[in-house]
């Protein structure tokens, strides 16, 4: 097995412990699962309304919409990543008055068509990624970018080595790393349905 490390999609855990957003005020949170550069004149910070169900902090937030803390938006500074745009937020569960400040409504800009077909096994024009056994990113086709959304599935945030790295030393709580062939089509995810990575 290779030892050359690859790119990986980044995932929150959704494990039902850690915070999960359910709704953002005044914000058309479709927009952030499209990376489009958007043009919105919103009230902030935007009010993000958690599930009253789960009591543990996260860093990050991947569905239906990304939030990320303070300290991972500072990571993600660290490893080089500018194709983000923030949106300060304010995080209140269901059914409580407490709020959370220090994380952002983040919108990762840009698509890039990576999948490698032939090493994916899409042999046939009308498959999808959907129908991979194991989905193959090429990264000669990643033009370098240390963050970004794949363009055969824009659910799918992608990193680049650089930045897992950034994200890793930095400890944060609920953030994983797929490897690309566990796809399942962007159903969410928890740690325990995936290998830990080799530190």
């Amino acid at each position: 097995m290779s030892s050359v490390p690859s790119y990986r999609f980044l995932r929150g855990d959704a494990h039902p412990k850690y915070w999960t957003p359910m709704h953002a005020s005044g914000f058309p949170i479709a927009k952030l699962n499209r990376g489009e550069l958007l043009d919105l004149k919103v009230e902030e910070p935007v009010l993000v309304r958690l599930s009253a169900w789960a009591d543990t902090p996260t860093d990050f937030m991947e569905q239906p919409f990304v939030v990320v803390s303070d300290r991972m938006r500072r990571a993600l500074e660290r490893a080089g990543v500018s194709n983000v745009q923030y949106y300060p937020a304010r995080l209140q569960a269901e059914l409580s008055e407490h709020i959370e400040s220090g994380y952002w409504l983040a919108n990762v800009v840009g698509r890039v068509a990576c999948v490698d077909a032939v090493a994916s096994g899409l042999t046939d024009d009308d498959m999808t990624i959907s129908d991979c056994q194991a989905l193959v990113l090429d990264p000669q086709r990643t033009y370098g970018l240390g963050l970004f959304r794949l363009a055969e599935d824009p659910r799918m945030i992608v990193v680049a080595p650089r930045v897992q790295a950034s994200l890793h030393e930095a400890k944060l709580v609920g953030v994983l790393m797929q490897d690309p062939a566990l796809y399942k089509g962007g159903s969410a995810v928890s740690r325990a349905e995936l290998e830990p990575l080799p530190t």
